[in-house]
């Protein structure tokens, strides 16, 4: 891949060259060739040049995932960014998202559903699939700026972060997979991801840029168990995973084998060595990757190789290590005054170098950046430690930010929306489910509370992986000595769930 001219299309449009007619997509099982997507392309490319848009920013808003992804390298193509707003999530979501980021056009395969939503901005239904493009040829770029996408975040104040990632910020990591794994034109990879979590960019265009075949989980059925049918019917050999899939899934292993796939990577979440032990009988022949990394640093900023004996005598607390920073960045772990801590320390992870963007949207939260020596730190705020092996350890998070699903979620945003619709006091924890899952349970200081209808008016402004399982009204939210909601105290309530 030629890194020289890189964006987010210039990948997919060299594998179109050497492989047209390879399945780029699968889809509800239909195939997609790459020379179909290609034209699709040049179709949305081409209608954007009709249109004559001049937005840096495109919003994404698709039910049909082809037609997302069609849409998605054709603005990156044209040389705006895209922002996608998911049909899932809450109207004043995507109301705060268009808002924010002042987005002029957003693209959509159902203009009608959007109508009513009053997203005050040029809403552009898409082509139909029935329109050719005048020709085929690979487009040039019509507008010249430097950010790729922007994807927001949960925020502590109750209203999104959004981070907007660079081309310069995204092109590091995947020169690295280029150089790291030698994915070829018949592989397949699961894309099992929203286009608004950013591992769905990897997921996507890793494969992509390598003239293989991505596989799109159908939208029917329980997603867990889609997954699992699709590693299994397509023969998958190559996949990102969330952890808590092997907690919702671990009673299907005996009844699974998955021989071809040869990389299984994890991300997102904090990754349980037991529970990979068991998963490697599932994949025999693969070799598993834990990565981590926030948005902030461009996917992934740390990788380990899993290994069952050395990992099972690094493994904290049953927590596999996350590894060594990437190439092309460095870490610090530092205390509160931003000072780095002794080898062997606890202390925040701080991730420097060129993955790493220059501030949130609209410059928020500038605190959660610094400069030293003239280098450019952003503070993660999970908490590490540094092994005898100089591998990272993950110890938890210093602030109230915890990991659903894969999703980055800030409790502080729900507690926001519970003491909004209650006008009372309100404290949310994690708990593990009987199934081993990470959980959210809401405590809220009020008698009595109707928990499905508060549910039904919570969903009007978080997404789903964001409500509560449970919600619990008590009398009185216990504090401690400092004023503060005792949360050690609540999770002491015994729900039997």
């Amino acid at each position: 891949m030629n890194m020289s001219k890189f964006n987010l299309a210039s990948g997919f449009f060299e594998s179109h060259q050497k492989y047209p007619q390879n399945t780029a997509l699968f889809y509800n099982r239909q195939v997609y060739t790459y020379q179909f997507l290609l034209e699709r392309v040049l179709v949305i490319y081409e209608f954007l040049c009709n249109h004559k848009v001049q937005a840096s920013l495109i919003g994404i808003h698709c039910k049909n995932k082809v037609e997302a992804v069609a849409s998605i390298i054709a603005i990156s193509a044209y040389g705006a960014a895209y922002v996608p707003l998911s049909p899932q999530s809450p109207i004043q979501r995507n109301q705060f998202i268009v808002k924010d980021c002042k987005l002029k056009i957003l693209l959509t395969d159902d203009v009608l559903s959007l109508s009513s939503n009053n997203l005050n901005c040029q809403t552009l239904n898409l082509p139909s699939e029935e329109i050719s493009p005048t020709n085929i040829y690979y487009p040039q770029r019509k507008i010249e700026q430097d950010i790729a996408y922007i994807l927001y975040t949960s925020g502590s104040t109750g209203k999104p972060k959004g981070v907007p990632v660079s081309i310069d910020n995204i092109a590091p990591l995947f020169r690295y997979f280029d150089k790291q794994f030698h994915f070829h034109e018949k592989d397949r990879f699961l894309q099992v991801f929203e286009w608004t979590f950013d591992i769905s960019i990897f997921a996507l265009l890793t494969p992509l840029y390598k003239g293989a075949s991505c596989y799109l989980l159908p939208e029917t059925g329980l997603r867990f168990l889609n997954i699992l049918m699709q590693l299994k019917e397509q023969q998958i050999t190559v996949v990102c995973l969330v952890p808590s899939l092997l907690s919702l899934t671990k009673k299907y292993f005996k009844d699974l084998s998955l021989p071809k796939m040869h990389h299984c990577f994890f991300a997102g979440e904090a990754l349980s060595h037991t529970a990979l032990e068991e998963w490697t009988q599932v994949v025999p022949n693969a070799q598993i990757y834990n990565f981590y990394g926030p948005t902030e640093a461009a996917i992934f900023c740390t990788s380990y190789l899993w290994e069952k004996t050395a990992s099972a005598q690094e493994s904290v607390n049953d927590i596999v290590p996350i590894g060594k920073v990437l190439p092309n960045l460095e870490y610090w772990i530092v205390d509160k005054k931003n000072e780095i801590v002794p080898k062997g320390q606890i202390g925040e992870l701080c991730i420097s170098g060129k993955q790493v963007i220059r501030q949130y949207l609209n410059n928020i939260h500038p605190e959660k950046f610094f400069k030293d020596n003239g280098k450019h730190f952003y503070k993660t705020g999970d908490l590490v430690q540094l092994n005898q092996q100089d591998n990272l350890i993950y110890i938890g998070r210093n602030d109230e930010q915890v990991q659903i699903q894969g999703h980055r979620v800030e409790l502080k945003e729900i507690e926001y929306y519970l003491k909004k619709i209650l006008a009372c006091s309100a404290a949310v924890i994690v708990q593990k489910s009987k199934l081993g899952e990470d959980i959210l349970v809401a405590f809220v200081e009020k008698e009595e509370i109707n928990e499905i209808e508060l549910k039904q008016q919570l969903l009007l402004h978080l997404n789903s992986y964001m409500l509560p399982r449970h919600i619990v009204s008590i009398r009185e939210m216990p504090l401690n000595v400092n004023g503060k909601v005792d949360r050690k105290n609540l999770e002491k309530y015994n729900l039997n769930y």
